[in-house]
């Protein structure tokens, strides 16, 4: 299991449904809380689990337990008090959090109707600045609040980094509507694991981009902005696209992608620390490439708006991860900017309508941009949508699959078996061959011991071990493949061989295929066919499924291609050859609809039409291609949406229909508002329901027009939906018809989904317009007064040492008060309530949201709170159950659907203690300590074959003269652990630690060691660089040299020197006078970049006349062009005495050179940060992407704020750095690259700029001087 990475889905219901009911349906409720039951009164009786914590079973997806009560009516209001949804906290620790104020954004004033008078803009940012003014000067004086970002635009409020136990002080300043956490945010793609070739040259075809060319548009004057991981506008296929953008992570105007860190490993989730993203789908929206002639000077990607201006903000950064607050910013920024469509292909694991980025994206659209999101990427089970995904207002997308073409394996008695290749798996070569298969149960080693799998193929379940250690031990044992069939429901996505060597190809298919298999292959039907099929229009797996809560609405709205997507990656090197890549997921197909808005946009505008947001959602969704399975099912509403995307479709359409919807509370003022939709999402409701919702038919081509209407259901038997009339018709001139369809759900209706299609066929031509509507009906949707209870981690250790563990749970409704009863359960899932869990917090979280506790593993046993706490012992399973008091109830309700299972282990491993350190004369300054973890309960239940240092942790504390030294241990996949400790000059006291991850043996040392040790004198030379002009001006040489001094006598020597990639090396000068035989020597010779870093170094050997202790070894002659202070470091050294025996280096001692005069360096640099262009840049319309300095022209000197401060401006007020076109960087220019010193200005990479090392290297010669070739370039992914 993995630490912390809240694997369980978070966050899904956090504003649930009745937040809305209570914002809606009830205004002038209120809540009393006289007369509330005591919790303590609930109903203990016996609770039964089927627990699924038990040897062999790491898996622990708790089921649902008992019978879920009756739901209470909910009779309380939409809270007028500011809401503090941020998890309690008595830690003085500093969080970042977002702080939403009561009135409407800027851009959402502006929209309005009768809104856009200067005179009364004028007023209304009065209004905003007056209510930014009163909360921060009250913040600053009554809380540690420190001040990071402004919204003003699309969201009205701050982000802000205070104390953690001051959280709850915001909500008593003024003006605060909520206080919302900041949370990770991160790109969502996903490896690919298909065997296929679709590309963007066949996925644009698909959905009509190609007609549209072809008809002259290519989204030529449409602006649409990516928000992401950045760009490299370097690329060829984009970077005559790129107009501009903003960097919200390193807070300048350059958006560049995170470069490369060679000290930066993989990290847990398996992203790199350099990023791509954002230049994939930048390519999908806007490339300029040509994929039939890539060699042309732009590339090989043509988006779907090839002729779109590209604008591009950077809001994530290293490992594709970044925050709500930098989103917030980059949707600010992007609708400041004039765009016209948004993408956002990132998400997180809150699937609510209402989170802070969602009501921005929201108010993006209310203020006139198109949004585009995509869905997420953890399908294919139901209310999967992530956030801002779930924003009602946004066009959220769904991933279907281009032409490709399917592995599959056929057999006359189970017909077709589709199949996915791992991703760097080998292929099977010989379409049409028969394999034979051998069933291998789990693939490990030991399962070929008494099989014959010699040119067969193997036949495994996943689980236990690696799928490349599944390929790699199938082809040790003479396989010619292996198949693959997952261990769980579905597919298996994205699966992997991580590039591993010694492979067989490995085919992953279902564990419903894989179970048939494995029973014919019981029976002796053991023989398939391997071929291809040609697929088109499959929904991904991967694509995260709706609906959005709170208000089961209809999501995706949309789908479109999203598998094997290829589109332009960064090449850091400078070699674009090959920067293209494929990719697939949500994040793949958004921009895919993204480029299709502009198309449409482009379309409509020059036919006269100014469409609004949701005009363009209707257009879209209205004319998409609804896609079936390979059963020839009709996927659903909540998978797919209104269908795959269709430009021809579109295109040809003479009206649009839309769904007028209500906005809800957290998006509007005292004002009744409303929005429309291209779907109707009717949402929860009972038997014996009748709703009704109007529909208008808008008439785009002002033509005349009728269209017969048709009711079409995925499945019958339940509600029945009416329409008003059986036909709709416009005339020329006519710009609107409305229409009522009425839904009535007859008393007996069984609790269910319910979808379909409103239809509408046009006479004559025959063009279809649909409407996805979806209904879910009775209280088996309806959810617990809390629900989503986890534990995270699922174990914890009750005592004193123990690390307990952070409660999560969900508030689906206003409730008066609520406790969790902890139960322990025998091994026939027998539970036996033990004790409660009741904290003074509770009371301040109330009102429906997601909340954390962090609970130390105690329960109290007695009536009062607090009056006798006790550890849970002894150890086994446990489980953990709300108790709840709504408004209204006489007795507490436990909530036995919410049960949630945990493990409880007091007990440190068992493992076997070395009685002395051992000491290895051959490195007598390092101590060991060797032993066997024999058991603990952890592993008993958690361990799955790789994670034994996930649960087991082994570490040595060596304390000399009162400092302490803490040395973390390896573990093998035996148990076996080492840990080495370097010992120090003195008594080396040492403590070895063997404790698990619940926390048991982290107090105790299970052995102390004594060891004294005094090191040995290694006589070691010192070699330092020194520079004997310490400033100089611009375009002048300047020498420095290499010295070294010592006790011991040096022969050869070799040294390595680093130095930033803009340096000139004009000559290298060895000494004269201690050099024995020395050639020319060029700075060809010895110079080599160092790939991705912006810098170079110079590796250069000699051999003395004779042994020497001390001198000069060469001279480095340097010139500057630009100003700025630049440092050289030795980053390596090589000594050898006469006997060829090694010299000890000691210090190691770079030096720096002051370059004066000419301009200075832009970013990437080693002078200090500059974090704008240069001053005289400007756009083509006068204005850059953002102010990036104060209008005086220096840098903001608020350490509390973003150069963005003010929110608004008019007339009556000075004009803030983006408002002002003169204080703004120009961007005519390309953009100072992030990162190590990317090549910067105009200059694209490889004119007139050293992209790579020579690759020249001189004879050994024992008598010349050595260059050494370190070219360690790699090309971009």
């Amino acid at each position: 299991m993995k630490k912390g990475s809240s694997t369980i889905r978070t966050y899904s219901t956090l504003l649930l449904s009745a937040l809305l009911a209570i914002g809606v349906a009830y205004p002038n409720a209120s809540v009393s809380a006289a007369a509330a039951p005591d919790l303590r009164s609930a109903d203990h009786s016996a609770i039964h689990l089927e627990s699924s914590l038990r040897q062999g079973d790491w898996k622990l997806n708790p089921p649902a337990q008992g019978t879920s009560s009756p739901v209470q009516s909910l009779a309380a209001a939409a809270p007028d008090e500011p809401q503090n949804f941020v998890d309690p906290s008595d830690s003085s620790e500093p969080v970042t959090v977002i702080v939403q104020l009561k009135n409407d954004p800027l851009k959402v004033y502006e929209a309005k109707p009768g809104a856009q008078a200067r005179s009364s803009l004028g007023s209304y940012s009065s209004i905003l600045n007056q209510e930014h003014s009163a909360f921060k000067s009250a913040a600053l004086s009554k809380t540690g609040a420190k001040f990071k970002r402004e919204y003003s635009k699309v969201f009205n409020g701050y982000s802000v980094t205070l104390p953690a136990n001051e959280v709850d002080k915001l909500l008593t300043l003024p003006n605060v509507k909520a206080v919302f956490p900041n949370e990770e945010v991160h790109a969502l793609p996903v490896a690919d694991g298909h065997e296929m070739t679709p590309n963007m040259d066949e996925s644009a075809p698909l959905i009509g981009a190609e007609d549209m060319w072809d008809s002259g548009y290519d989204g030529e004057g449409i602006k649409v902005g990516v928000i992401d991981t950045g760009i490299d506008y370097n690329h060829p296929s984009l970077k005559d696209a790129y107009k501009g953008g903003y960097d919200f992570v390193d807070n300048d105007a350059d958006p560049m992608e995170t470069l490369p860190d060679p000290s930066k490993p993989v990290n847990s989730n398996g992203s790199t620390y350099d990023t791509y993203h954002g230049t994939h789908v930048s390519g999908t929206v806007a490339g300029r490439g040509d994929p039939k002639h890539p060699d042309a000077g732009k590339g090989w990607v043509r988006g779907i708006a090839p002729g779109s201006d590209l604008y591009v903000y950077r809001v994530l950064g290293p490992y594709g991860s970044g925050s709500t607050e930098n989103v917030i910013a980059g949707i600010e920024k992007a609708v400041s900017d004039g765009m016209d469509v948004i993408n956002l292909s990132l998400g997180s694991d809150m699937n609510n309508s209402y989170t802070p980025d969602a009501i921005a994206a929201d108010n993006a659209a209310l203020a006139g941009v198109t949004v585009v999101i995509s869905n997420g990427n953890e399908g294919p089970d139901a209310e999967t949508v992530g956030s801002p995904a779930a924003a009602q207002l946004a066009i959220s997308v769904g991933a279907s699959t281009p032409p490709l073409q399917t592995p599959i394996f056929t057999s006359d008695t189970i017909g077709i078996t589709y199949a996915q290749l791992a991703a760097t798996s080998p292929k099977l070569e010989s379409e049409g061959a028969d394999l034979e298969l051998v069933d291998a149960d789990l693939g490990r080693t030991s399962d070929y011991a008494n099989i014959d799998v010699k040119g067969k193929t193997a036949f495994v379940q996943r689980g236990e071990i690696s799928f490349a250690e599944k390929a790699q031990n199938a082809a040790a044992n003479g396989a010619v493949a292996v198949i693959i069939y997952n261990n769980a429901p579905g597919e298996i996505g994205g699966a992997t061989l991580n590039g591993a060597e010694d492979v067989v190809p490995a085919y992953t298919i279902s564990q419903e295929s894989g179970q048939k298999l494995k029973s014919e292959i019981a029976k002796g039907n053991n023989h398939v066919t391997f071929s291809y099929k040609a697929e088109v229009d499959l929904l991904a797996d991967l694509s995260s499924r709706g609906p959005a809560l709170p208000n089961y609405t209809i999501k995706p709205d949309i789908t479109a291609p999203g598998v094997g997507i290829k589109s332009s990656i960064p090449a850091f090197g400078g070699d674009y050859t090959n920067a293209y890549e494929e990719l697939q997921g949500t994040s793949m197909a958004a921009p895919h609809v993204a480029g299709s808005a502009a198309l449409m946009l482009e379309k409509t505008r020059e036919e006269g039409l100014q469409l609004k947001p949701d005009d363009v959602k209707a257009l879209l969704t209205n004319n998409a291609v609804l896609i079936k399975d390979r059963d020839n099912r009709e996927y659903g509403t909540n998978e797919q949406g209104a269908g795959r995307v269709d430009l021809k479709n579109s295109a040809e359409a003479d009206a649009i229909v839309k769904v007028e919807e209500s906005l809800p509370a957290q998006l509007q003022d005292d004002t009744h508002q409303t929005s429309y939709s291209g779907s109707i999402s009717f949402g929860l409701q009972g038997a014996g329901a009748d709703v009704t919702r109007k529909l208008t038919v808008e008439n785009i081509a002002n033509t005349d027009q009728s269209y017969s209407i048709e009711v079409k259901w995925n499945h019958g038997g339940g509600p029945v939906l009416t329409p008003a009339a059986d036909s709709v018709s416009l005339t020329a001139g006519q710009s609107t018809a409305d229409l009522n369809v009425s839904l009535n759900i007859p008393e007996g209706t069984a609790d269910g989904l319910y979808d379909g299609q409103l239809i509408f066929t046009q006479a004559g031509n025959g063009h279809v317009l649909h409407v996805p509507f979806s209904v879910y009906v009775g209280e088996t949707y309806n959810l617990a007064d809390i629900s989503n209870v986890e534990l995270d981690p699922i174990y914890l250790s009750s005592t004193k040492e123990g690390k307990g563990s952070t409660l999560y749970y969900a508030l689906n409704k206003k409730l008066v008060d609520y406790e969790f009863d902890v139960y322990r359960f025998d091994d026939e899932g027998n539970g036996e309530y033990v004790g409660y869990i009741y904290d003074r917090d509770f009371q301040n979280k109330l009102d429906p949201f997601y909340y954390s506790y962090e609970w130390d593993g105690k329960v109290d046993i007695a009536t009062t709170p607090g009056k006798k706490r006790v550890y849970l012992d002894p150890e086994g399973v446990y489980g953990i159950v709300p108790v709840t008091v709504e408004e209204g109830d006489k007795t507490a309700e436990v909530v036995t659907d919410s049960l949630s299972q945990f493990l409880v282990d007091n007990t440190a491993p068992d493992a076997s203690v070395p009685e002395e350190l051992i000491v290895n004369p051959d490195k007598p300054n390092v101590g060991l300590l060797q032993g066997t973890i024999n058991g603990d309960l952890l592993l008993d239940y958690f361990y799955d074959g790789t994670n034994l240092q996930d649960l087991i942790h082994v570490k040595a504390v060596n304390s000399v003269k009162g400092k302490d030294n803490e040395y973390q241990g390896t573990i093998d996949e035996y148990g076996n652990y080492t840990v080495e400790v370097p010992l120090e000059n003195g008594t080396n006291n040492i403590d070895l630690y063997i404790s698990d991850d619940a926390g048991n043996g982290t107090a105790k040392a299970v052995k102390s060691y004594k060891y004294k040790y005094k090191p040995e004198e290694t006589p070691s030379t010192d070699v330092e660089l020194s520079a004997k002009q310490g400033k100089i001006k611009t375009g002048k040489p300047f020498n420095v040299s290499v010295e070294f001094k010592g006790k011991q006598a040096v022969q050869f020597m070799t040294v390595e020197v680093t130095y930033d990639a803009k340096l000139k090396l004009n000559k290298i000068t060895p000494s004269s006078k201690q050099v024995k035989i020395q050639n020319d020597v060029t700075a060809t010779d010895v110079e080599a970049s160092l790939a991705n870093t912006g810098k170079k170094r110079a590796v250069f050997g000699i051999e003395f006349n004779k042994p020497v202790k001390s001198g000069t070894l060469v001279d480095f002659s340097f010139t500057a062009s630009d100003a700025g202070t630049y440092d050289f470091e030795i980053s390596s050294v090589t000594m050898l005495d006469s006997n060829q025996q090694p010299v000890l280096s000691g210090k190691l001692t770079g030096t720096s050179v002051e370059v004066t005069g000419g301009k200075k360096p832009g970013k990437g640099s080693n002078s200090e940060d500059v974090q704008n262009l240069d001053d005289n840049l400007t756009t083509d319309e006068g204005q850059s992407p953002d102010q990036a300095q104060t209008p005086d022209g220096s840098h903001s000197t608020d350490g509390n704020q973003t150069p963005d401060q003010s929110p608004v401006t008019d007339d009556n007020q000075p004009a803030s750095p983006e408002t002002d076109p003169s204080q703004q960087p120009d961007n005519s220019q390309q953009p100072a690259q992030s990162g190590d010193g990317v090549q910067q200005g105009s200059s694209p990479v490889g004119e007139g700029a050293n992209t790579g090392a020579t690759n020249q290297t001189p004879a050994a010669d024992s008598n010349a001087a050595v260059g050494a070739d370190t070219n360690t370039e790699s090309q971009g992914k």
